[in-house]
């Protein structure tokens, strides 16, 4: 109970976790729903976001619910990664790109532990993903390519889950001009695009925008 008791953030492959976090299966059954279509399929380019006040357990919501949809859709990849560990230095190009070498780096964490799909990527063609050539000046393009050349090979058997957590940290960039407000609509086009699935969470003045 103490790892938890100051907000720290429970994750399903901590056995102690799994035994204190309870009373949220029917909100993760409802967010899943959210997450599919009629045929019960994930909904590709779709955004729900998670928001409530500060250490109420968002982030913990988000690592179980990721874990939930692996195990009803096995061949989803869950991606995880954390709007506050990018900084902006005033440079939204810079910024945008910094977000998407995160999304690189977890999806090489994953493909780490992914024998079969390293295997189909080789025999697609398809070459490995390079962080650092996404944050260069053509990082966008490059991040698109690979991404989008993904979807058209294994878009059918693989569904990309993206998890950001702290997403309000863009929010206060916006309100700080840090960033342009055209900027989440640069980030919905990036999802949809490519044919993923996002989750966003972030504290409760979150809703002052909306994806």
């Amino acid at each position: 109970y103490a790892l938890f008791a100051g907000g720290g953030i429970m994750r399903p492959d901590n056995e102690d976790a799994q035994k204190m976090f309870f009373g949220r299966t029917e909100d993760i059954s409802e967010i899943v729903q959210m997450l599919t279509d009629g045929n019960g399929q994930l909904k590709t380019g779709s955004i729900v976001a998670i928001y409530g006040q500060k250490r109420c357990g968002k982030s913990s919501v988000m690592y179980f619910l990721g874990r939930k949809i692996e195990e009803e859709y096995p061949n989803t990849i869950v991606l995880d990664i954390n709007a506050q560990n990018v900084g902006v230095k005033n440079n939204e190009d810079a910024y945008y790109r910094g977000l998407l070498s995160t999304i690189c780096t977890s999806f090489q964490i994953k493909l780490r532990r992914n024998k079969q799909l390293q295997k189909e990527l080789r025999e697609a063609g398809i070459c490995a993903l390079k962080t650092e050539n996404v944050v260069g000046e053509y990082g966008e393009e490059y991040f698109q390519e690979f991404f989008q050349n993904f979807r058209e090979q294994f878009g059918k058997r693989y569904t990309i889950l993206l998890m950001v957590d702290e997403f309000t940290q863009i929010y206060i960039h916006m309100k700080r001009h840090a960033v342009s407000e055209d900027f989440l609509n640069r980030w919905r086009a990036m999802i949809q695009t490519n044919g993923f699935v996002n989750i966003v969470v972030g504290q409760d003045f979150m809703d002052k925008f909306t994806m």
